[in-house]
């Protein structure tokens, strides 16, 4: 058998050099010299790689306890042939030790990284990073953390510069906040950093639902917003410069300006979900009773604008806007929905990009349904034409939970077809990407080691950088660990 199986092989070696002398069979006595010409570019066709949504680079890494609470990614400024030098990845634990915050690069072996470890045992996690997208850096403070501490009820906050050297991480500056008494692991995922490191913000509950405001580059106070609304669901989003903060607690979506006072009315929906403000400031995104909904400024308010409807199947629950750069990729600013399937108890999941102008559809892509397991909501980062997803994906990890779209593949009609994909062995709780160059993104998603629907201890990480058109890759890879 082995025989029958080889000879094949062999002949087509031989006839690749010119030396055959094989006493071969009747469908082998052709021109030698034609067969050469058309066996050499068979072979280009097999070694050569083919780059497109392929990995140039990758990270995994896994925890035997905790879980990895947020990711996240940051450069000087994307876009500009610096990014790969000054691209930084960042994760935080939470639930079980070790409790860290860790920064690590490109040029990071062996699974080396630059840790902070706070003393205070008992403790989670979480970090936030100035993708500087849309807006250059006010300053060198680009890494915001939070460690709360439940047997004592405080969360402390933490300004990082990731561009240090990546031996450790000490904090630039720190500030406590105490009587913190709604669950701490749910407080710490509503942290987030403007796009310039201007402004860091994080609600938390100490009686009432709050709101905390600090200057991102010296971590001094500005103000405390508190709601008078019951405690709900909460979350964070910043406009690039701070000058716009949705605040989401329960029910209610509440834009703040940079002084803490109210821009336009509050927006009772009857709904918790989170929500998100463009970088401009303009657009409001989240997801109400099944629909996806996108609100516009009008000078004093959000207009309704624009409505994606679930139609009774789906169910819009997550959002993520991009401003394509100021506008300057040809789509133009792209808004995207993360949907469950309403009907079958959240065991698909749909994304649906559009643009936040026009209405029109460039990527709607549903998940295959995963029984007895549960998807759940796809989260959602975007930058110019492209789109992550991650998905807590199947018990059986064998569907992706980390894929990239390109909406400039939907133009002529709306793709459902992923350029990248990647199946981890448990499920994704947050992913964040950017387009690092021309050429490619820059990815990393976290979550739990197992699936989210399984008991289970341990998180797991991935990091990659995704070639978009086959350019070639100069920077030596790391050891991928």
């Amino acid at each position: 058998v082995v025989s029958t199986l080889s000879q094949p092989i062999v002949i087509l070696l031989c006839i690749t050099f010119h030396k055959c002398d094989l006493k071969t069979p009747p469908y082998f006595r052709v021109s030698f010299k034609m067969i050469s010409r058309l066996t050499v570019w068979v072979w280009v066709f097999l070694i050569y790689p083919t780059y497109a949504g392929q990995v140039r680079w990758s990270w995994e890494q896994e925890k035997q306890d905790a879980v990895f609470s947020t990711a996240t990614i940051t450069a000087k400024r994307a876009g500009s042939n610096s990014t790969f030098g000054s691209l930084r990845f960042g994760l935080a634990t939470f639930l079980n030790p070790p409790e860290i915050v860790e920064v690590f690069q490109l040029q990071s072996q062996n699974g080396s990284a630059a840790v902070f470890d706070p003393e205070t045992i008992g403790s989670s996690l979480a970090i936030s990073m100035a993708r500087h997208i849309d807006a250059e850096s006010v300053g060198s403070v680009d890494t915001a953390a939070v460690q709360c501490v439940s047997s004592s009820s405080k969360c402390i906050l933490y300004g990082f510069n990731a561009q240090d050297s990546l031996q450790s991480l000490h904090p630039v500056w720190q500030y406590e906040l105490s009587n913190v008494t709604a669950d701490i692991t749910d407080e710490i995922t509503n942290l987030e950093i403007s796009d310039d490191g201007s402004t860091v913000v994080f609600a938390f509950v100490a009686e009432k639902p709050s709101l905390l405001s600090l200057d991102g580059q010296t971590g001094k106070k500005r103000w405390i917003y508190t709601s008078d609304g019951p405690v709900g669901l909460s979350s964070v989003s910043l406009s690039r410069n701070g000058a716009q903060i949705a605040y989401v607690n329960g029910p209610v979506v509440i834009v703040l300006d940079s002084e803490g006072n109210h821009h336009g009315p509050p927006i009772d929906r009857q709904f918790e979900s989170p929500a998100v403000i463009c970088p401009m400031g303009m657009f409001l995104l989240y997801g109400c009773f099944g629909d996806g909904i996108i609100r516009l400024w009008n000078g004093s308010a959000y207009d309704n604008h624009i409505v994606v409807p679930g139609n009774g199947t789906w169910s819009a629950e997550h959002a993520a806007i991009s401003v394509n750069g100021g506008g300057s990729a040809p789509l133009g600013c792209l808004a995207g929905f993360g949907f469950t399937n309403a009907l079958l108890k959240g065991t698909q999941a749909r994304v649906v990009v559009l643009s936040v102008l026009t209405g029109q559809v460039y990527i709607d892509w549903v998940s295959q349904i995963n029984l007895p397991g549960i998807q759940t909501v796809p989260l959602l980062s975007m930058h110019l034409n492209f789109t992550a997803v991650g998905t807590w994906g199947d018990n059986a990890s064998t569907t992706p939970t980390v894929l990239v779209f390109d909406a400039a593949n939907g133009v002529e009609s709306p793709t459902n077809k992923p350029i990248f994909s990647h199946t981890t062995q448990g499920s994704i709780f947050d992913v964040e990407m950017i387009q690092t160059d021309t050429n490619s993104l820059g990815l990393v998603a976290s979550g739990k080691a197992h699936h989210a629907s399984v008991m289970g201890r341990g998180g797991m990480s991935y990091a990659a950088i995704i070639d978009l058109n086959g350019s070639p890759w100069e920077a030596t890879p790391p050891i991928t660990n």
